[in-house]
């Protein structure tokens, strides 16, 4: 419930006042001074609230609102200074749950990202397309807010989840330098998996055999440095 603030403190006295009374000047007046006293220490409080609501103000405000609850500028302009300052907030009342850590991280725009727990107090939060100085601030708000005893680990990349393992969405051989598993070329993504269509045979590629029999054929198998695309060690036969 949000306060809003009471400006009719003297007609609502002078309303409750009795009957007999109601044309008294002296107990008007006395009604309208009191009144008044208080009209005015509300707005007081009000304008007290403004200036500690990081929404309503900007620059050095700024800056004293994050001495007083504890949250440094960081360098930041002053819209994402206020998202840290609200941020900041709830982290000085929360009680170490799960839902007011993840209300906050969704409020810094940490949206990308796993939660795993393991016994007995152990949990592991994984964010996805951060940057460095951007999982150490999340790694801070999520030590601060965790509950006593319990141990956070946090694992993070550089990419976004959803473009980091993924397989094709049809049964067409295609390239895409975005997609598939990395290599030391392109560890993020790409790499030479990605290059496979039209190379070589795929269907004869990364195959098992299909009975129990050895079998010496080069043409199917897990390959080598010698032949990287098919045979290799594991297809020599019988007695190897």
């Amino acid at each position: 419930m949000s306060l809003v603030e009471k400006t009719t403190h003297v007609s609502d006295a002078q309303e409750k006042t009795l009957g007999q009374f109601e044309f008294s000047s002296l107990l008007n007046a006395f009604l309208e001074m009191y009144g008044n006293e208080a009209l005015a220490l509300e707005a007081l409080f009000f304008e007290l609230k403004k200036a500690l609501n990081p929404a309503e103000v900007s620059g050095m405000h700024l800056d004293l609102i994050g001495k007083i609850v504890g949250q440094d500028r960081m360098g930041l302009e002053d819209e994402p200074y206020r998202v840290w300052l609200t941020a900041r907030l709830a982290i000085n009342k929360a009680s170490g749950l799960w839902p007011e850590l993840t209300a906050v991280l969704n409020a810094l725009g940490y949206t990308d990202r796993t939660y795993y727990e393991y016994y007995p107090a152990s949990v592991v939060i994984t964010l996805g397309n951060v940057t460095d100085a951007a999982a150490a601030a999340a790694y801070g708000v999520i030590n601060e807010m965790r509950s006593a005893g319990v141990k956070i680990d946090v694992v993070y990349n550089n990419y976004a989840f959803s473009d980091v393992f993924t397989f094709g969405t049809s049964a067409e051989e295609t390239i895409d330098a975005l997609l598939g598993f990395g290599d030391s070329d392109s560890p993020t993504s790409g790499g030479h998996f990605s290059n496979l269509a039209g190379l070589i045979d795929l269907a004869n590629y990364f195959t098992l055999a299909t009975t129990a029999i050895e079998s010496t054929s080069t043409t199917k198998g897990f390959g080598e440095s010698t032949t990287p695309s098919t045979g290799g060690k594991f297809v020599f036969g019988p007695g190897v």
